[in-house]
């Protein structure tokens, strides 16, 4: 609308649309890419994910408030990652509970450290304190991984783990009983981050498998820690 009130551009896409269906959007954010995506033409933007594109004040504020790691930190977890590939399988790993709809569960943990065992990424077993976490409830996926990720890290950093490696995996539920999202992250001995995976439908690790309960979660983790240990830096996720 103009000053005055008057229509200046309007827009609209609803299932039976194009854009719609190629889009399938399931959180604000998609639909907030749809909408920036068709103000482009009519006031004559850039594409906002060309080669060249600056962050700007708003990524800056998003990144701290998500918590995402600085470029220091990502390196760190680089480096972390590559020394992992070639001790991890000989290594002791400890397994935290599973936080499963932000309640920890021992015998999910035990079930994943038997995965672990039972696939040679290292010698696995169930910590026997498990560290107070509390992860708020927000929509950003982002954010409750990383919110994850800098709690294990603090709390490993001011109780060092009585191993070489530690997990901790976080899963949600959608009402149907369906995964609705599968976070982990493993740290070192000091708390350093190795590892920070968070899966949901948009990717085809996720997508490949159907996740009803606890236990089919805990086989995507096993999938994905393999990737990352023996496949490539980002554990195969575009």
């Amino acid at each position: 609308m103009d000053k005055g009130g008057n229509l200046v551009w309007s827009y609209r896409q609803t299932p039976e649309d194009e854009e719609f269906k190629k889009v399938q959007p399931r959180e604000p954010m998609q639909c907030i890419f749809m909408l920036v995506n068709a103000l482009r033409e009519p006031l004559g933007l850039q594409d906002p994910f060309r080669a060249d594109v600056l962050e700007g004040r708003l990524t800056e504020r998003w990144a701290k408030r998500t918590g995402l790691p600085t470029s220091g930190e990502r390196a760190a977890l680089q480096k972390a990652l590559e020394v992992a590939r070639a001790k991890f399988a000989g290594s002791k790993v400890l397994v935290f509970a599973t936080l499963i709809g932000g309640k920890p569960d021992g015998k999910q943990a035990a079930h994943l450290a038997e995965m672990l065992n039972d696939q040679k990424l290292g010698k696995a077993e169930v910590a026997t304190v498990q560290p107070a976490i509390e992860i708020q409830n927000v929509p950003n996926e982002q954010q409750r991984l990383w919110q994850m990720a800098h709690a294990i890290r603090e709390y490993l950093r001011q109780t060092p783990a009585v191993a070489d490696y530690a997990v901790l995996a976080d899963y949600a539920f959608a009402p149907d009983g369906k995964a609705f999202t599968v976070h982990f992250v493993v740290c070192d001995h000091n708390g350093d981050w190795v590892i920070v995976d968070f899966q949901n439908d948009h990717f085809p690790d996720f997508q490949a498998m159907e996740l009803k309960s606890g236990d089919d979660c805990d086989r995507l983790v096993t999938k994905r820690l393999d990737r990352f240990l023996r496949t490539g830096a980002n554990g195969g996720q575009e």
